[in-house]
């Protein structure tokens, strides 16, 4: 069966008419016609549509959101995360007692949530925050469940790959430091170390499903795994559209 193969929030094929909405140029392409990449600039999302024979097209979501808690991978990554030395806490317990936690890492925190569909956008924290700025403006999406907390580390660059059944097809940079800060920079990424490195991370690791996307960074010089996301989920920035096509295909 071809696939349509998407990025925006996975929707499941009984709900055609809300993805048509959000789709800028919804077109079905005609059997034997390459895949074409249409992409959504409300929503900085693309979408992928495959059809390569006369059977009827179908719709599939790479990747249960529960295997990209940090929860459930972490554990299976530890000699490589960027994020190593961790504790995962509950919302409430963190607010009502910040600083114990921040006695641990540190005058100032990187934190995310648990589940891989991000409540709220990892952000580097304040010990000087008041409980009320933090929920206000950092945990505005999260009314309860776990949170990582981790030392704040100084990154270089960050890079996302696209892995499908175990090899990495293409990848992006797309964060460097400049003038003291993380800014955007999207290149594709062909070859090198950093691609080297992400490879040897698949071969060597669990793996959470056929197709996700692998994060790495760069810090003090080494390369670190910053996290996996589903492939469903995931914004590709400048990686090699038609590499992933062919690897679905």
């Amino acid at each position: 069966m071809s696939h349509w193969i998407f990025f925006e929030p996975a929707f499941e094929a009984e709900n055609q008419d809300k993805f048509k909405k959000l789709v800028s140029s919804y077109e079905l392409l005609k059997p034997g016609q390459y895949p074409r990449y249409h992409h959504n600039t409300h929503t900085n999302k693309g979408i992928l549509w495959s059809s390569l024979d006369d059977r009827p097209m179908g719709c599939t979501v790479y990747g249960k959101m529960d295997k990209f808690n940090c929860s459930d991978y972490y554990p299976k990554y530890s000699d490589c995360l960027l994020n190593s030395h961790y504790m995962l806490v509950d919302l409430q317990t963190f607010l009502n007692c910040k600083e114990f936690y921040f006695n641990a890492v540190g005058n100032t925190a990187f934190v995310r949530p648990d589940t891989g569909d991000k409540a709220f956008t990892g952000s580097v924290i304040s010990c000087n925050t008041t409980k009320h700025d933090l929920r206000r403006c950092i945990f505005e999406g999260m009314m309860d469940g776990l949170i990582l907390i981790a030392p704040t580390q100084k990154i270089e660059e960050e890079y996302r790959f696209v892995v499908v059944e175990g090899k990495v097809i293409t990848g992006s940079i797309y964060k460097t430091r400049k003038w003291g800060h993380l800014e955007f920079a999207e290149k594709e990424i062909k070859k090198g170390a950093v691609m080297e490195y992400a490879q040897d991370i698949v071969d060597n690791h669990w793996q959470p499903c056929k197709a996700y996307t692998m994060d790495v960074c760069l810090v003090g010089g080494h390369f670190k795994v910053l996290e996996l996301n589903s492939f469903s989920h995931a914004g590709l920035y400048k990686s090699n559209i038609k590499k992933i096509v062919e690897a679905f295909n």
